[in-house]
This record gives C-alpha cells, structure tokens and sequence, in this order.
C-alpha cells in the first residue's frame, strides 16, 4: 500500500492527520482516504479487522468530498464496544501515494500528543 505507521489512539475519535479532500469513507467507516493538495493521498484505518463489524461502534462526522485541515474529527468510534468483541484500535495511517519522496517518521515508539507532527518529507 505504502509507507506509514501505526498507533495506539487514547481517546474515540479519529482526526484529519493533514490538510486536504475526504476521497473515500468505507461503507463501515472503520477507513477513510484524503488527497492532499500536493497529490499525496493517505488511508487511516481504524483497528484490525474491525470491517466486519460492519459499521457497529463507528461513526462518520464527516462525508466524501468534504474539505478538512489538519486535526478535524473524521471518525468517532466506541472503543468499549470494539475492545469488547476482541478488536485491537491500532489504527494504522498509509501514504498510499506519496510520488516517490522519503517520509521521515519522528517520534516512533514514544508518546505524542494531539496535533503534534509524527511523518516529514
């Protein structure tokens, strides 16, 4: 798919990790894609396997086409209600077209907090 990362999220909402257009939101809203102005284009997905939850606990707050910035809600998710039928949240982010640049990716294996820069190019 591409290069990326994973994390463990805190709280029960997903945010726009950059700047740009909502291109794709999964029918079961546990993924969603953004293009970015550049043309670089992301995918989150939110927790493993959790699509065949089919859209049980997940909540879109924002649709396709929707211009978001950098820290916008995209998904509300129950994490009791996915912990509790043995889903992980670790929530993977992939530069699924990044036009062949080096992401350089800071903080891995520490703590960061809302908004604060994980990826570089």
């Amino acid at each position: 798919l591409g290069d990326g990362l994973a994390f463990e999220p805190d709280g029960d909402t997903v945010y726009s990790p950059c700047n740009g257009v909502i291109t794709m939101i999964f029918p079961s809203n546990h993924a969603f894609g953004i293009k970015m102005g550049d043309g670089k284009e992301v995918l989150v997905h939110i927790g493993i396997d959790t699509v065949n939850l089919n859209g049980k606990g997940f909540e879109a707050l924002r649709k396709v086409n929707d211009k978001v910035k950098a820290g916008d809600p995209v998904i509300r998710f129950n994490r009791d209600l996915i912990l509790s039928e043995n889903y992980p949240l670790t929530t993977m982010l992939v530069i699924t077209e990044a036009n062949d640049e080096t992401m350089v990716k800071d903080k891995i294996g520490s703590h960061v907090e809302f908004k604060e820069p994980v990826i570089l190019y």
